[in-house]
This record gives structure tokens, C-alpha cells and sequence, in this order.
């Protein structure tokens, strides 16, 4: 009943403060989806200060970086902010 009405005030909020809280109390089934299409807000803090690093170098050296690593920064983003839109499937039981 908990993760219901939870998992109800997460879809009229839809604040991703509520969605950390539920991660942090281990309340999976309060989830929207599962958790890895989730945004990881802990995640974003540490991946944060490493791309304004790299920012900064390709300022300063005027670097065109390999398409590898294009795409290996794009991967961390997107790993870390998680799916933009969540189907209604998603949705556990």
C-alpha cells in the first residue's frame, strides 16, 4: 500500500527529489520504472566536475577529441540522467 500511494505522488509531483528518496529508502516497487532508467542524481555529482574538466582542457588547448570519445561522454550523460520519457510498461506491477 505504501509504494502505491508513493508511487501515485511520484506521478502528480513528478520530482526527482521523490524518486531519490525512494532509491535511498529501498523502496524499489515505488519506482516509476526500473531503477537503471532512472536519473541517478548521486551519479551526476561525481560525472559533473570530469566533464567541466574536460571542457576546460578543450578550451584551453583548442582540441578536437576522437569520435570515440565523443560518444563516451555522451554514454556518461545519458547514464546518469536516465531515460527522458518513461512508457506506461515501464511501471512495475
Amino acid at each position: 500500500r505504501l509504494c502505491c500511494a508513493f508511487r501515485r505522488a511520484i506521478r502528480h509531483m513528478g520530482s526527482l527529489r521523490a524518486i531519490m528518496l525512494a532509491k535511498r529508502l529501498r523502496l524499489f516497487s515505488a519506482l516509476p520504472a526500473p531503477g537503471q532508467l532512472l536519473p541517478d542524481e548521486d551519479l551526476s555529482e561525481i560525472y559533473t566536475p570530469i566533464l567541466q574538466r574536460f571542457a576546460a582542457a578543450m578550451l584551453h588547448r583548442l582540441w578536437h577529441p576522437p569520435r570515440a570519445i565523443w560518444r563516451l561522454l555522451h554514454d556518461m550523460h545519458r547514464f546518469a540522467a536516465g531515460r527522458a520519457r518513461l512508457a506506461r510498461w515501464m511501471e512495475p506491477a
